[in-house]
């Protein structure tokens, strides 16, 4: 067999020959519909749902913080390099702040929740599967998917929007002192920040939240759905997670 051959036959057994989307577009849309549902969020489910808020969205605050500032510091710095050998350093504002929050943020989110959060989701679903809590869960009556999925779902795709809204402040102060420092002409924090959230609109502050939570939705529901599977890869959930993730910023994005 061809090297290429190899690849494509590799490729194919990892991703299912996308098979798993339909799937996957169930399990997410499965997991919105019944979280709406106020019978779904019994005890058991609203526990679930705490512990794992907490996992995904306490948990990685440093991490969070740290890549924000990270991002800040670099992104401005470089975009007014830049734009300092054209004259325009004025243009850092519109051309920084629209690229952040509009398109680095919503995946830098998704980049978290996939290298972290997501292999939580993963060891703990397919261990359950391996013991045989899933199976109990039926035997007892109770349906797995509203104890074990749908709140682990919520709580990620909750914790990825409080993440997108916090990168993208510490990234906004931390690139106002980076700019502050190598002088450019910008104004106060307050101004910058008025102009900032003017330059993207409102529209686009709320596409970009609701981005990172779909985001934050289909990553989790990626690493679940092959976590239920027969023979559950970490691979593959990782390459599907990944997909999901740029289908979903590049869908929201050519739709706006």
């Amino acid at each position: 067999m061809r090297k290429r051959d190899r690849f494509a036959a590799g490729a194919g057994a990892l991703f299912g020959g996308f098979a798993w989307v339909p799937d996957l577009a169930a399990l997410a849309t499965g997991a919105v519909f019944e979280c709406l549902r106020p019978l779904t969020w019994r005890r058991t489910a609203r526990d679930e749902f705490r512990r794992w808020l907490d996992i995904a969205a306490r948990e990685p605050l440093v991490a969070v913080l740290a890549i924000g500032a990270l991002i800040g510091l670099g992104l401005v710095l470089q975009a007014i390099e830049l734009l300092r050998q054209f004259g325009q350093e004025a243009l850092v504002r519109e051309v920084v702040i629209v690229l952040l929050i509009e398109q680095i943020a919503p995946v830098a989110v998704g980049l978290l929740v996939i290298g972290r959060t997501g292999l939580l989701l993963f060891e703990e679903i397919a261990a359950s599967r391996r013991s045989g809590e899933l199976a109990a869960l039926e035997a007892m009556g109770a349906d797995p998917f509203l104890v074990e999925i749908a709140p682990r779902l919520a709580a990620i795709s909750i914790a990825a929007f409080a993440h997108f809204t916090l990168l993208a402040a510490t990234t906004l102060i931390v690139g106002y002192g980076a700019a502050k420092v190598s002088g450019a002409p910008i104004g106060s924090l307050a101004f910058a920040i008025d102009e900032a959230l003017g330059a993207v609109g409102g529209a686009g502050l709320a596409l970009a939240g609701f981005k990172s939570w779909a985001i934050g939705l289909l990553v989790g529901a990626a690493f679940a759905l092959t976590a239920m599977e027969p023979r559950p890869r970490l691979t593959a959930a990782f390459l599907r997670a990944f997909v999901a993730m740029l289908a979903a910023g590049v869908t929201l994005t050519v739709l706006a």
